[in-house]
């Protein structure tokens, strides 16, 4: 996943305690170098602020680099940086009180913004989903070559659902999307024959989930119809999968 992934993840999120930093006040994105001086210029993706009137003097930012935190004097932090390979290989869990361990000896407390606490846990276990900065390349999935286009997408839908059950839910639909890829265009004598294909074991895919699953199937069915619609508007397979089901009236 590159940088572009994580804005885009970030870009879903509404709420009060929750700041692109490019719409930061410039007044603000002062207050926040002066209060995070390891923070890089112009490095900085959002910001999660935890104080009352929001002064961006504590609290949580995604930046290029890494994750920096800053903690009320009641919760002094022991660290404040998280790098992103590190990330993608933490344990993020909520503790009690609001406060959300990063990793080993690594809290942050998000007291402050502790209507936002499960958005946020959900957030950042969808930005380990979709890899680490810098990760251009395919990722394989069960043995099955997948484009982070398709992980981003399919983490963004499920992140505005805020479900606590996140990575189970994630797993089903990236089984159902995944379908397509287990064949090559060269495998087919013609572009159709292996649209028509890639159609079918999606479909197929789909009617197993809706058997089988013990998730809840709408919640399923919408995220999965979300991201095809979505990806067929930026991947020429999808736009053709999306096409042939139009053709056929199939209703997710």
């Amino acid at each position: 996943m590159n940088l572009i992934s994580i804005q885009n993840i970030c870009s879903q999120i509404e709420n009060d305690d929750f700041f692109l930093y490019s719409k930061l006040p410039k007044i603000k994105q002062e207050s926040l170098h002066n209060n995070f001086p390891n923070l890089q210029e112009n490095k900085v993706i959002a910001f999660v602020d935890t104080t009352l009137y929001k002064t961006c003097s504590f609290g949580l930012v995604l930046s290029e680099d890494g994750l920096h935190w800053k903690n009320y004097w009641l919760n002094p932090t022991k660290n404040h940086f998280l790098n992103w390979d590190q990330f993608k290989h933490s344990t993020i869990a909520l503790k009690q009180n609001q406060v959300i361990s990063l990793s080993e000896n690594m809290d942050f407390d998000a007291f402050g913004v502790r209507n936002f606490v499960d958005t946020l846990v959900n957030l950042l276990k969808s930005l380990q989903q979709t890899g680490v900065p810098g990760q251009i390349q395919d990722v394989s999935y069960k043995n099955t070559r997948i484009s982070p286009l398709v992980e981003t997408i399919v983490t963004k839908h499920l992140t505005i659902l805020e479900l606590k059950d996140f990575q189970e839910y994630y797993d089903e639909v990236i089984r159902v999307i995944k379908a397509p890829y287990n064949f090559q265009k060269s495998q087919f004598q013609n572009s159709n024959d292996y649209y028509t294909k890639c159609t079918k074991e999606l479909l197929i895919e789909i009617e197993t989930m809706i058997k089988s699953s013990s998730h809840q199937k709408e919640t399923l069915l919408n995220v999965i119809a979300n991201s095809i619609e979505e990806l067929s508007q930026n991947d020429s397979l999808w736009e053709n999968i999306h096409h042939k089901m139009k053709m056929i009236k199939v209703q997710l």
